[in-house]
């Protein structure tokens, strides 16, 4: 009868289980594995793959650093193809508890303008994973109104700071990706200057002794004297 001896090839370790970068794992061949072992490792993450491979001699260790740019945050898996002289090819996938972080979206404020008594804001944004971005306003903490997006800018809709009370009052708006990771940013707006009344007196046109008004008065007083010249001519 033959007889089969069923050996552990290599053990496989990551360095680290959060990869935001790359993913630096380390492969170490057995006592029992043949020289000149060729080893491919490869991170899955649904359909996309991205592998690297190395050789190692027997009893030896070699390190593959994979790039992880090109993956979406979330869960990876490793799989690990070795294959050499005398032995059979190895397939297997192993979970290392692997998992890439979402990077929080960057989100800037480049303008702002009123409209009679409408504030509005506006700015860019930016997320590194290429993920979906939506928004969320709010105002003294209370969400309300809504945000516009066209390409990686966006926009407040009118926020009618006249219907709010007289003061500082701060608008808060919010960016999160598909992985519910956000950032925020805020700016105080004062809306005090939208109940600031005239102060300057309305004029009033004097009023002489009499009661009637200074203009009033002079033009009485050149009526009376146009018709005592007209008198004196005809005499």
């Amino acid at each position: 009868p033959r007889t089969f001896v069923v050996a552990v090839a290599l053990d496989i370790s990551a360095a680290a289980t959060e990869v935001s970068s790359s993913a630096v794992l380390t492969v170490i061949s057995s006592a029992e594995a043949p020289d000149g072992m060729l080893v491919d490792v490869a991170l899955l993450q649904g359909d996309s793959v991205v592998s690297s491979s190395v050789t190692l001699d027997t009893g030896t260790s070699g390190t593959v650093t994979l790039d992880v740019s090109a993956l979406s945050p979330g869960p990876i898996l490793v799989r690990v193809l070795a294959s050499g002289a005398g032995m059979a090819d190895m397939s297997h996938i192993y979970d290392l508890g692997l998992a890439k972080p979402s990077i929080p979206p960057t989100v800037t404020i480049t303008g702002e303008e009123w409209v009679e008594g409408a504030f509005i804001l506006s700015g860019n944004f930016h997320d590194a994973d290429g993920e979906d971005v939506t928004f969320t306003l709010r105002i003294d903490g209370v969400e309300q109104g809504q945000v516009s997006v066209i390409d990686n800018t966006w926009r407040t809709g009118d926020i009618p700071m006249d219907l709010l009370i007289e003061g500082v009052h701060t608008v808060e708006v919010q960016a999160c990706d598909e992985s519910n990771v956000c950032t925020s940013v805020t700016q105080d707006v004062d809306n005090t200057f939208l109940f600031q009344e005239d102060d300057d007196p309305i004029a009033v046109m004097p009023v002489d002794d009499g009661g009637l008004p200074a203009p009033g008065l002079a033009w009485v007083l050149f009526a009376l004297l146009s018709a005592s010249l007209l008198m004196r001519r005809r005499d």
